[in-house]
């Protein structure tokens, strides 16, 4: 399933189905977008951040 991969940041992109809440489990879906929006941000953004860490002086 889709949302257990993003949950741990597994997908290679932020899986868009999981912003359409549709049906019965939109609710659950927003929720698990919601939870794995932090997981997604540090996937993209940590790589950056050691990069420019270790470039500084």
């Amino acid at each position: 399933m889709q949302t257990s991969f993003a949950l741990f940041g597994l997908e290679p992109t932020f899986p868009l189905p999981l912003l359409i809440p549709t049906g019965a489990t939109g609710a659950l879906k927003a929720l698990a977008a919601v939870f794995a929006l932090p997981f997604f941000l540090f996937q993209r953004l940590a790589p950056l951040y050691f990069a420019l860490e270790v470039e500084a002086p």
